[in-house]
């Protein structure tokens, strides 16, 4: 217990601390800006590279893995749009939201640095395969089943569009692409670079958590309690529960399967806010169940590493 807690304390102590400066105004908007996109742009590209470059090829492309990752997400996605829209008498949009809600957690900003340094390198693979999976399956699903619910035009070219727009221009897909390439060529870092990319790769770390609380601290809590406890609770309990179960069916052994668990454990990402405001889909309320998700996370990400890492993580 105390060794889990002596490592994920000091995160959302660092996410609580950006919270601060965001809601005194230590960092305005222009500064929480700027440490986001240091941390998108350089720091956690520069990690997941030197993690997937150091990842031989042939443990990378796990098709087992992505089946049952990708097979649990698609029945959480569907469960939860279609029991949301039922119970909040919602249309198919709002359902959509809800399910990118349910199975879209931030892996990127949290999970990546926080289950590395919980679990060690050897999980750094599979979480770069969730990330990327999620850009570029579960976010233009949500977004097609969202416009596809408002009527919006050419919205399967759309979404197309936008996929192809994240895989070619994303830095964090672009890294983890160029980290397999390296990988499969047998790159070998010279020194003065692997200093180099191992210092600006160890501040994504803390540089995303603290970005994560000052962004957070814009976000007000709404009505629609009811909404937000709904996804709230799917995305914090139900999607590690289904993905357990997914890796278990597939037969996926540990540490893979620990890391797809502890990945669904993640809350809520902030994207979802950025298109429920885009499309006019419970913006408020998908702004509130970040930040819900996000403070909750701290019990609930705890106990699933107490419960499959146990007390002596790496």
């Amino acid at each position: 217990m105390q060794n889990v807690l002596s490592v994920i304390l000091p995160f959302f102590a660092l996410v609580l601390t950006g919270y601060g400066a965001g809601r005194w105004r230590v960092l305005d908007d222009a500064g929480i800006n700027g440490v986001n996109r240091f941390v998108f742009y350089f720091a956690l590209p520069c990690l997941l590279f030197v993690k997937m470059a150091a990842t031989p090829v042939s443990v990378v492309f796990n098709g087992a893995f992505l089946a049952a990752y990708v097979t649990g997400g698609l029945v959480l996605f569907g469960a939860a749009a279609v029991i949301g829209k039922l119970a909040f008498r919602g249309n198919l949009a709002e359902g959509g939201l809800l399910g990118l809600a349910a199975c879209y957690g931030n892996i990127g900003y949290m999970g990546i640095p926080l289950l590395v340094a919980a679990m060690g390198d050897s999980v750094a693979a599979p979480l770069a395969l969730i990330l990327t999976v999620d850009l570029v399956l579960f976010v233009p699903l949500g977004m097609l089943v969202i416009e596809i619910g408002k009527g919006e035009g050419e919205s399967v070219r759309h979404v197309i569009r936008a996929a192809g727009r994240v895989l070619l221009t994303n830095p964090l897909v672009i890294a983890i692409v160029a980290g397999i390439a390296a990988s499969a060529a047998g790159v070998t870092l010279p020194g003065p670079v692997a200093a180099f990319t191992g210092l600006l790769g160890s501040a994504a770390g803390p540089c995303a958590m603290f970005g994560l609380g000052a962004a957070l601290a814009g976000r007000p809590i709404t009505g629609g309690l009811g909404m937000v406890a709904y996804m709230t609770i799917a995305k914090l309990v139900v999607h590690p529960i289904v993905i357990a179960g997914a890796m278990a069916v597939f037969g996926i052994a540990a540490p893979w399967s620990t890391a797809a668990v502890l990945a669904a454990g993640m809350p809520i990402a902030a994207t979802l806010f950025v298109i429920g405001r885009q499309y006019d889909v419970y913006p408020e309320r998908a702004s509130t169940a970040v930040l819900v998700s996000t403070v909750l996370s701290v019990l609930t990400l705890t106990a699933l590493l107490l419960l499959f890492v146990g007390g002596t993580p790496t």
